[in-house]
């Protein structure tokens, strides 16, 4: 459209025109040379209506992006996250020397795959450590907040002994690999009836077994546990015996001495080899009534006060005289504990 230069246009604009409710873009362009104006119009929706729909498909493509990336990164990060939890868990159960179907963490992550392979390479390692090492014991001293150096304190407890009569002769009549598989056979048992009645085992002796009832922890009517114990223990060889014999094998006859009294218990050794036990004159005097069995001919033998600490709840006989235990200038008054025929009903 030309305009002549009269209607006020005097140099070259540009602005917006609403006309009949439809908004316009206008522009005045002077022609050189003359009055005239080259005016020009268009619709906004014609000049930027693509401009919009660019702006907004390119928002939207942005938020698209958005929410893939961030959806990515969730799952990325629940592949890390979600095996460090579980391995996180695992070292924790690790920790409390809980390594039973400890569960193992597959990952495609490299470095979490070193860290699952370290964990269970502990607990493979700790696994045999506690073959040496009596776990309850430590769990406990630990949750004391004892410090794992030598160090002890008194505590009155219940000392047991036992032994495997004639195991001399026994070990000498049968091949070694035999010897040993019965004997496998007879600690687990033992091992399991002591923990049923609250015993820590201290320590094996060949053939024979150190049991504490009252140490790391206080354990109320010890003497009476320590007596249970024995008379299960004798039960369940008798079935174990029948079936060695059964097999073709001699049967273990098992004597047992027990003492109650105050003792020195503790972590005790050098300051690279340590171990939890009991000292004192009840541990030797338990030892020496065990022996004891041999010379009158019985299988459980107990002092008088373990016998007081009983309560008469289990039968028991009084042995007439006073025995004098080897390496003991005192003589001791002993009490043999009857087995389950002679057990009131």
């Amino acid at each position: 459209m030309l305009a002549n230069g009269s209607r006020g246009w005097t140099e070259d604009m540009a602005f917006a025109l609403v006309h009949e409710g439809m908004h316009y873009q206008v522009q005045t362009s002077r022609i050189p040379a003359t009055d005239w104006h080259l005016v020009s119009w268009e619709p906004e929706e014609a000049l930027l209506g693509a401009l919009h729909r660019n702006v907004l498909w390119s928002l939207l493509l942005v938020l698209a992006f958005l929410a893939i990336a961030l959806f990515i990164s969730l799952r990325l990060s629940k592949l890390v996250t979600a095996p460090i939890e579980s391995l996180s868990r695992t070292a924790r159960r690790i920790g409390r020397l809980e390594l039973d179907d400890l569960p193992r963490e597959s990952s495609r992550v490299l470095e979490i795959q070193h860290l699952n392979q370290a964990l269970d390479e502990s607990a493979r390692s700790l696994q045999a450590f506690r073959k040496f090492v009596p776990v309850d014991v430590i769990r406990q001293l630990i949750a004391e907040g004892h410090a794992l150096e030598p160090n002890g304190s008194p505590r009155r407890i219940t000392a047991m002994f036992t032994d495997v009569e004639g195991f001399t002769a026994i070990a000498e009549s049968m091949p070694a690999d035999v010897l040993m598989r019965q004997l496998t056979d007879y600690f687990n048992l033992a091992t399991r009836v002591f923990a049923r009645h609250g015993g820590v085992i201290d320590k094996f002796m060949g053939d024979g077994i150190m049991v504490l009832w009252g140490a790391p922890t206080d354990l109320p009517d010890a003497e009476y546990h320590a007596c249970a114990a024995s008379l299960e223990l004798h039960a369940e060889m008798t079935e174990l015996n029948r079936r060695w014999q059964a097999e073709g094998l001699q049967p273990f006859r098992t004597r047992i001495g027990m003492h109650t009294g105050v003792v020195i218990a503790g972590v005790l050794g050098s300051s690279d080899r340590l171990s939890y036990t009991a000292l004192g004159d009840v541990i030797n005097a338990a030892s020496r009534i065990e022996g004891t069995n041999k010379q009158l001919g019985t299988r459980t033998l107990m002092s008088e006060a373990t016998f007081e600490g009983l309560g008469g709840r289990l039968a028991t006989r009084r042995i007439e005289e006073q025995i004098e235990l080897r390496g003991r200038q005192t003589r001791m008054v002993l009490y043999e504990l009857l087995e389950v025929e002679h057990q009131p009903r």
